[in-house]
């Protein structure tokens, strides 16, 4: 049985929002009793046949597209999970979070500091300092030179060119 591609834009039904806690695709069809892996497989499958056609504008807006779904089906799980957890376990952990962040959010907050500290510190000593685990990596400078002036360098001392080193074009 032959399948029709173009009959699949739309795909995975996840492709939509949350409409009162429940996700709607662009049908608007509810999702809850729909096996979305399979769905993603398929979606994916199918995204992969029609890459091959695909210019890089295209290929960009796939990879927006495609992170959209990511993100849409993160938050459907998210609100599976939270279908299933009772009222009182979520007030607990509610309870737990408010205690315990604020350690955290200084922890954060002294990592950040440290994290200058040492920056400077290498800056100042002008090497790589290694520690048991991390490392800091002390870099010079970057170098830039002026392209146009130096080409015209070149041209009034040709010897220069063999110095010269282009690279490979990067995205």
């Amino acid at each position: 049985m032959a399948v029709d591609w173009g009959l699949m834009t739309d795909w995975p039904p996840t492709k939509g929002k949350y409409e009162n806690n429940r996700l709607v695709n662009n049908r608007g069809d509810d999702t809850d009793n729909l096996d979305i892996s399979n769905l993603f497989y398929w979606w994916s499958f199918i995204q992969r046949v029609r890459r091959e056609k695909m210019n890089t504008k295209q290929l960009l807006n796939q990879l927006e597209e495609a992170k959209e779904q990511k993100t849409q089906a993160e938050i459907y799980l998210n609100n599976k999970i939270q279908q299933v957890i009772p009222q009182e376990i979520k007030d607990e952990i509610k309870n737990i979070t408010e205690e315990l962040q604020p350690a955290i959010d200084n922890l954060g907050d002294f990592i950040t500091d440290l994290e200058e500290t040492i920056k400077d510190d290498v800056l100042q000593l002008g090497e790589s300092v290694q520690g048991e685990t991390l490392e800091a990596t002390y870099c010079d400078g970057r170098v830039s030179w002026n392209k146009k002036g130096l080409e015209a360098a070149i041209k009034l001392i040709p010897q220069l060119d063999e110095y010269k080193k282009d690279g490979n074009p990067y995205v």
